[in-house]
């Protein structure tokens, strides 16, 4: 049986068997736009950039390059392919603050009724809803008792929360384990949210995509956050994709 999944940039259905090329399906993966079209979002990028250097994050990103056929020079390209590159230590640093904060956050709620409605509502603005989390069903004393009606498969977070607030078995443990302490999944997921927020900012006003026609857009800009340059050269020689990736740094 084939998997449906949906093409990462033009956002067409895709079934397993079509091989796509980076996230690109048969579709679109070969559109090209011209240098003149894709010119502009350079400086764009370039300028949200500089806006996010000033925020938080700012502290442990070091470096915005471009990457493959436009630094390249080519008349024609099927996007401009960014890299972020950041410190290790400093972003480990802003993630383990954020998880210092989610156990302070449950903590005051935890002494005052353990309300599983307060707590997230609290966390609406925070990195972490452990609603969302593919392992809280785990975390749960009832899953795969005779009175829990999760499936074994296929978690949502509306699914997570049915079991939260309607669960018939009353729980000594009404919350995962990552509220009481770190968890890999936690650390995993705010390091997920902060790479998310990033490229929203980067991308701020919707300019990683073009519209071909009416009914189709194309994703033109495509992010890569590592913590080196040499980082991504090593993934590259690895997978045999270029034998000279040309990377310039534009800030």
């Amino acid at each position: 049986m084939n998997t449906v999944n949906f093409c990462e940039r033009c956002g067409s259905e895709i079934i397993d068997d079509e091989s796509p090329t980076l996230h690109k399906c048969l579709k679109c993966k070969n559109i090209r736009f011209s240098r003149e079209i894709l010119s502009p979002l350079e400086g764009k990028i370039k300028r949200n950039f500089q806006k996010i250097k000033k925020s938080t994050y700012g502290n442990f990103l070091t470096g915005l390059y471009q990457f493959g056929s436009f630094p390249e020079g080519k008349t024609e390209c099927g996007d401009i392919d960014f890299l972020i590159t950041f410190d290790e230590a400093k972003h480990g640093e802003i993630i383990n603050s954020e998880i210092e904060l989610f156990h302070l956050r449950y903590e005051m709620l935890s002494d005052g009724g353990d309300s599983v409605f307060e707590l997230k509502s609290c966390l609406v603005k925070g990195f972490w809803d452990f609603n969302t989390c593919s392992e809280y069903p785990d975390c749960l004393d009832c899953f795969h008792t005779s009175r829990c009606h999760l499936p074994d498969e296929d978690y949502t977070s509306s699914i997570h929360n049915y079991c939260t607030t309607k669960c018939e078995k009353k729980r000594k443990i009404r919350f995962p384990e990552c509220c009481y302490s770190g968890c890999d999944f936690l650390y995993r997921e705010i390091k997920n949210r902060i790479a998310k927020d990033i490229r929203e900012l980067l991308t701020e006003g919707g300019i990683d995509f073009i519209s071909i026609t009416s009914h189709q857009e194309i994703k033109v800009i495509d992010i890569m956050m590592k913590n080196s340059v040499d980082t991504l050269i090593e993934e590259f020689n690895s997978m045999k994709i270029k034998k000279n990736l040309k990377i310039v740094r534009i800030f």
